[in-house]
């Protein structure tokens, strides 16, 4: 019996203790030894300080609500972003907390959008012969299918002073702006190549995109040296054989360019319902609607 716990227990407990010592001990203490001593900072989490206080890691998604910042994808896990939680909410469509907690961060995204501009896009690979984008002025609802090019409901009054353009994006400097993007056909991918941003465009799911121009496009035109330089917008996704139409320009201008260029537009609800238009029926006057000047807040 002695010669057999020799022969097979001794060897595997001696084994098991020098691996335990080597592995579980030395290699982890030299690991940490090393990593001390030469990334410190991303050995301990690479967590982030305010005011002497750690207020997050760069390596977990957080919470924003600054305009300033651009705000990350909507967190199931514990009470938002939270690291210990593990595990999604399995809240279903008919959940009353996931309907309550849609309509709060829709409500938050029109207070943000009182402070800036919002646009709502959509695009398509083969819509009106060619690939294109098209934006709505100041858009504040999805895109149901009512047969008009952004897919308005006319029988709300808060559509009545959008405007509709294609391919041409203008935007006042310094104000900051929400692109909610959605698609017509297939997966597209809204590029902004100068601003370092894209965002996916999904057919039924809108997203949502943030940021502010610092620099218009006449300064930018004497940064570079470039009489023809524009921001450009485009389709970063293969998506058929319309993608290599895809290309759109964005204007930053100052707020009286783009007031003036706001002027000379006419609202999709007078070029839809032409029996509306003042302008045109001066009898009819009392029944148009209700049409605004600027209407980037």
């Amino acid at each position: 019996m002695l010669a057999l716990w020799r022969q097979l227990f001794r060897p595997a407990i001696v084994v098991l203790a020098a691996l335990t010592l080597v592995t579980g001990l030395a290699y982890p203490a030299a690991v940490t030894a090393v990593a001390q001593l030469v990334f410190p900072a991303q050995a301990n989490g690479s967590m982030i300080t305010a005011d002497g206080r750690t207020v997050g890691s760069t390596l977990i998604g957080q919470a924003f609500s600054d305009p300033r910042y651009i705000w990350g994808r909507p967190s199931a896990a514990g009470s938002g972003y939270d690291a210990m939680a593990s595990g999604g909410s399995n809240l279903g469509p008919t959940s009353r907390v996931l309907i309550d907690r849609v309509r709060a961060e829709k409500l938050s995204e029109r207070e943000f959008a009182t402070d800036g501009a919002t646009l709502y896009g959509t695009f398509c690979a083969a819509c009106h012969g060619q690939g294109g984008e098209g934006m709505r002025y100041p858009g504040m609802a999805p895109f149901p299918a009512i047969g008009n090019p952004a897919g308005q409901i006319w029988d709300d009054p808060a559509n009545y002073d959008d405007v509709f353009v294609e391919q041409e994006m203008h935007l006042v400097v310094g104000k900051p702006v929400q692109l909610v993007i959605g698609a017509k056909d297939v997966i597209h991918d809204v590029g902004l190549a100068h601003f370092r941003m894209k965002m996916d465009a999904v057919p039924g799911t809108p997203t949502t995109m943030w940021f502010t121009p610092t620099i218009t496009t006449a300064d930018m035109r004497k940064k570079t040296g470039n009489p023809d330089f524009v921001y450009e917008l485009s389709c970063d996704q293969m998506c058929g054989k319309g993608h290599w139409s895809m290309r759109g320009t964005i204007v930053v201008e100052t707020q009286e360019e783009f007031d003036a260029w706001m002027a000379g537009k006419k609202p999709q609800y007078l070029v839809a319902n032409p029996d509306k238009d003042p302008s045109k029926k001066a009898d009819t006057l009392s029944a148009a609607a209700p049409v605004t000047g600027a209407i980037i807040r």
